[in-house]
C-alpha cells in the first residue's frame, strides 16, 4: 500500500504516469482549499518532489505527458488560464501558448496525449468545446454550443487594476454596460466573488450579462484572500476577514470613480455566498451603496461555524486562526452581525430554503435586524433550493428581483 500523504488533508486529482512507475496528486501545503503543489512520488527510488515548485500556482487540472518524464497541468493566473510543461522533478515549467480563453471544465487528452480537450469561454462568448495541441500551442474551436451568443451586445470587458491601500496591485474585471454614453458614467454594481476561496476571470459571466444589458456595468474585483494570485496574497486575509476585503474593493471602486469610469451617487452591491458576506460586511461600514443584494450571505459567523456543512472543523484554525468557543475574539472582528446597527442601505435578502453551506437562519437575522431598526429591507426565499439555485424559474424570478430592487431605489 503507497501512502500518499501521512496526514489527512485536501488533495485534487492524482494520476499514474503513463508506464506505472510515478503516481502525482494535487494538494495544497499552507492552505486551506487552495491546491499549489503537484507532488510526484517515484515507485523505484522512493523519492518525491513538487512538479511545480518553479511556479507559485493555483492548481486546477493535469495530465502525464507520453514519456512520462513531465506532465502538462493548467492554472488560473490572475484572471487567465494558463498551461505549462512541467518536469516531474520540477527543475523547470515551460509555458504552452494558450491565450484569450478561459477554460472552464476538467481536461480530457486523446490516447498520444498530445492534445487536450475541455469546455473554454472568452469575456463575449459562453463555454465551448474547445481543444489544445500541446505540441504546436494551437486552439481550436471544436463546436460552438451558443452560436446566437456572436449577435448579442453584452457590453465591453476589461481588466482594471489599482492599488490597494496596503501597497499590493490588485485586479478586476470590469464589464460596462452597452447603455454607456460618452462623458456620463453609468451606474456600477460591486459583485465580488464568493469562497472567498476562488477567483474572477476574464471569461463570460451570464449574470453580468444580465445587469449589463440592463444598463449596469459591473465590477467584478479580486480581493486579497482569492486564488490565482500566488501564495501570499491568497493567505493575507487571515484572521482579517471582512477588513482586507473591504479595504481592497473599496479602493477599487474608488480608482473607478477617479478614472470616470463609475457614478458615486449611484453605487450598488451584491453578491451570493462569500460575496453575500462582503455586501452585509460593506454595507455595516458605509453608506454611499444606493441599494444592496445579499444572496446566501453569512451574516453571523459563529452561527455559520455552527450550523454550515463545510465551514467549521479546519476552516476555523486557517480562516480565524481558532475557533469561536477558544477564540472568539478573532471572530466577532470579522462578525457583520456587530455592525447591523449602522446599516442604513435598503437592502434585499435572497436565500434557499434547503441551502446547507449558509444555511437560512442567516438570512432571517439580518431580515430581523433590518426591521428592527428601520432599515427598508424584504426578504425572499424560494423552496427546495440548496446553495445554488437549480430550478430555473427559480432562478430567472430571482435575477428579475435583483434588478428590480436596484431600479426602484436609484429611482428614489
Amino acid at each position: 500500500m503507497l501512502q500518499l500523504e501521512p496526514q489527512p488533508g485536501r488533495i485534487g486529482t492524482t494520476r499514474w504516469s503513463p508506464d506505472g512507475k510515478r503516481v502525482a496528486w494535487e494538494k495544497g501545503e499552507q492552505t486551506l482549499s487552495l491546491l499549489n503543489v503537484l507532488a510526484v512520488h517515484d515507485l523505484e527510488s522512493g523519492r518525491r518532489s513538487n512538479a511545480a515548485a518553479k511556479l507559485d500556482p493555483t492548481l486546477t487540472g493535469f495530465f502525464w505527458s507520453a514519456d512520462s518524464r513531465s506532465l502538462v497541468i493548467h492554472v488560473y493566473e490572475k484572471t487567465a488560464s494558463r498551461f505549462y510543461r512541467v518536469a516531474a522533478d520540477g527543475s523547470s515549467a515551460t509555458p504552452i501558448p494558450f491565450e484569450g480563453r478561459v477554460v472552464r471544465s476538467g481536461l480530457a487528452t486523446d490516447r498520444a496525449r498530445q492534445t487536450v480537450a475541455f469546455l473554454s469561454a472568452t469575456p463575449a462568448s459562453p463555454s465551448t468545446v474547445t481543444t489544445l495541441d500541446i505540441a504546436k500551442g494551437a486552439t481550436n474551436v471544436v463546436t460552438e454550443l451558443n452560436p446566437a451568443a456572436a449577435a448579442w451586445t453584452v457590453g465591453v470587458q476589461e481588466v482594471v487594476r489599482w492599488k490597494s491601500p496596503e501597497g499590493p496591485e490588485l485586479e478586476g474585471v470590469l464589464t460596462v454596460t452597452p447603455d454607456a454614453k460618452p462623458g456620463t458614467p453609468p451606474p456600477l454594481l460591486v459583485m465580488p466573488h464568493g469562497g472567498p476561496d476562488a477567483v474572477t476571470s476574464n471569461d463570460f459571466s451570464s449574470m453580468v450579462a444580465y445587469f449589463a444589458t440592463n444598463g449596469f456595468s459591473v465590477l467584478r474585483p479580486n480581493y486579497r484572500g482569492g486564488f490565482g494570485y500566488g501564495h501570499a496574497l491568497y493567505a493575507a486575509n487571515r484572521n482579517r476577514l471582512g477588513e482586507i476585503e473591504f479595504m481592497d474593493i473599496e479602493s477599487g471602486v474608488d480608482a473607478l470613480i477617479r478614472a470616470g469610469k463609475a457614478d458615486p451617487k449611484r453605487l450598488v452591491y451584491g453578491s451570493w455566498s462569500w460575496g453575500g458576506y462582503l455586501t452585509t460586511w460593506t454595507i455595516g461600514h458605509t453608506n454611499r451603496y444606493r441599494a444592496a443584494v445579499v444572496g446566501a450571505g453569512i451574516t453571523d459567523v459563529v452561527l455559520q461555524y455552527a450550523t454550515s456543512d463545510i465551514n467549521h472543523g479546519i476552516a476555523g484554525p486557517w480562516e480565524y486562526r481558532g475557533n469561536p468557543w477558544l477564540q472568539p475574539e478573532n471572530f466577532a472582528r470579522a462578525n457583520p452581525l456587530h455592525s447591523l446597527a449602522k446599516i442604513r442601505t435598503p437592502t434585499l435578502i435572497i436565500h434557499g430554503e434547503n441551502d446547507e453551506r449558509v444555511p437560512l437562519p442567516n438570512a432571517i437575522l439580518l431580515y430581523r435586524a433590518l426591521k428592527d431598526i428601520g432599515t427598508p429591507v424584504r426578504l425572499l426565499t424560494y423552496p427546495d433550493e440548496p446553495h445554488v439555485f437549480q430550478n430555473p424559474a427559480h432562478i430567472a424570478h430571482m435575477w428579475g428581483e435583483w434588478l428590480a430592487w436596484y431600479r426602484a431605489e436609484l429611482s428614489r
